[in-house]
Parts: C-alpha cells; sequence; structure tokens
C-alpha cells in the first residue's frame, strides 16, 4: 500500500502514511513510510520526519534523509547536519546527499573507512 501511495504522488495521502509512521512498530513499515512521504508529503511532513531521522533505527533514518531531501526541506538542515555524525556511514551517506539537494552545495561525509569523501549525486 505504502509502495502505491509513493507512486501515486497524490498529498491527500500524507496524513494517512505520516499515521502510519508514527505508529508503526515494524521498522520495515516505517521506512516505507518513510520514503512515501517522499513523494506524497508536503511541508507538513518535515517534522514528523526529522523526528523520526533521529529516533528510527538506520534504515528508517535513511529514508527519513532520503524524502527530507527530496522534498527540499530547508528547516530540516540542522538536523540533517547532525545526522552526518551518526555512527551509521549509511545515515552519513544519505544525510549528505539530503543536504546536497537542499542547498545546492557538494557536502562530505565520513565513509566507513574514515575518509571524508563526497556522495555521488543520485538527486541531479
Amino acid at each position: 500500500m505504502l509502495r502505491s501511495l509513493e507512486d501515486i504522488e497524490d498529498t491527500r495521502a500524507e496524513g494517512v502514511v505520516l499515521d502510519v509512521l508514527d505508529t508503526e512498530k515494524d521498522p520495515g513499515i516505517q521506512a516505507a513510510a518513510a520514503r512515501a512521504l517522499s513523494k506524497c508529503g508536503t511541508a507538513k511532513s518535515y517534522a514528523a520526519l526529522v523526528r523520526w531521522l533521529d529516533e528510527g533505527d538506520v534504515g528508517v533514518k535513511v529514508e527519513c534523509a532520503w524524502s527530507l531531501g527530496i522534498l527540499l526541506a530547508a528547516p530540516a538542515e540542522a538536523a540533517l547536519r547532525n545526522t552526518l555524525e551518526n555512527p551509521d556511514v549509511n545515515v552519513r551517506e544519505w544525510s549528505a546527499r539530503a543536504l546536497e539537494n537542499i542547498t545546492g552545495d557538494r557536502v562530505l561525509y565520513r565513509d566507513a573507512s574514515g575518509k571524508m569523501i563526497l556522495p555521488y549525486n543520485l538527486y541531479r
């Protein structure tokens, strides 16, 4: 259902998808909801995505970063910068990508070996 709502790209589904993100206990379903918000979300989604960027498991955090980048969520910039220090390399990488999409500036992140690198860009 969440993939279908993402594919449809209808913002009328935003409320239902936000409810799933906030109430679902399964991280896989939460991650799917976070990703669906990249296509059916609006500025109303920013706060929930930022919350789960901080509180979710790794998969949820990655999808929240993805969606914030797609939504060009400038108010989430500080939260995304904080996740550049996350212990998980995937969270750091996707946060760097989201920041690049939001700000237009290339953003370095620390890869698994500890080297500061630029992510390849998936948005452009």
